[in-house]
């Protein structure tokens, strides 16, 4: 008798994997993914080679660059590299996994935009960065390792971030607005039907 529940469960399981993950599906989201990829990489990868090789000064014009040990909005800042490279790898996974489970487009392309954006700061952090300046104590020229360039502040004692920071914030944020606006709608929508009837 308990097998007959299980049975039905399982052939849901497998009925969400053939629809949600034929060919066509999984290169649509690949697709957004290779265009979150360019989103994001293309401005980083821009910012953060002229930071490091074209300013010769910490400050300049709306930057300030600074080298982060930490994650997003330098939390974190006197943890261990290894809890670093685990958190920030664990959010990458998750955000992968989310992905590909998802089947609208807007919530593929504002996770793959977060995705990238966390990926780009795991790759900035085990790239060994230098600059044309003094940065923390380190001299000009100095290779330093196990950190990620920010280069945006809001001035003051804010935060300092930089692309792929953003870029997560408007993957996360953005597909929460959006199901939240969709909730709502939804919400609104049955409330009409069941009071018209």
């Amino acid at each position: 008798m308990s097998r007959i529940p299980n049975q039905k469960w399982s052939q849901k399981i497998i009925d969400y994997f053939k629809t949600n993950f034929t060919f066509r599906n999984t290169l649509f989201k690949l697709m957004w993914i290779v265009v979150a990829a360019i989103i994001v990489i293309t401005p980083s990868t821009i910012i953060n080679e002229w930071v490091q090789h074209v300013a010769k000064q910490q400050h300049v014009g709306v930057f300030y660059i600074v080298i982060n040990q930490g994650v997003s909005f330098s939390m974190l800042m006197n943890s261990s590299a290894f809890l670093v490279y685990l958190l920030q790898s664990i959010m990458c996974l998750i955000i992968f996994f989310v992905v590909f489970f998802t089947n609208e487009w807007y919530y593929t392309l504002l996770l793959s935009i977060a995705f990238m954006g966390g990926l780009f700061n795991v790759i900035d952090r085990a790239t060994p960065c230098s600059f044309l300046f003094t940065i923390d104590g380190y001299p000009p020229n100095t290779l330093i390792h196990n950190v990620v360039i920010d280069y945006f502040t809001f001035g003051g004692n804010t935060a300092i971030f930089n692309v792929p920071d953003i870029t997560i914030l408007i993957g996360v944020i953005g597909s929460c607005v959006i199901y939240f606006c969709l909730t709502i709608y939804s919400y609104i929508k049955e409330r009409n039907k069941v009071s018209a009837s």
